[in-house]
């Protein structure tokens, strides 16, 4: 039974990474961007910056970034 947890952990793991590979905190977000962690919370709050809420935490995919820049590209928030 243990080596079937162990394996289940590995793969959570793996997927973990996988996931956070392709995201970065909202922080993150911003500094790509430009703009200070409180707007990009506030994008992402908005949906104008897509995220991912897991619990307490919010991630946004680095594609989110590419299409937020590509919308929003020459307008003023």
């Amino acid at each position: 039974m243990s080596q079937v947890v162990e394996n289940l952990t590995e793969k959570v793991i793996e997927q973990k990474k996988k996931i956070e590979s392709l995201t970065c905190s909202p922080k993150e977000a911003g500094k790509i961007i430009g703009i200070g962690q409180g707007r990009a919370y506030q994008l992402c709050k908005s949906g104008a910056l897509r995220s991912i809420k897991i619990g307490n935490k919010i991630l946004v995919p680095y594609s989110a970034i590419d299409d937020f820049i590509n919308e929003y590209l020459g307008q003023e928030l």
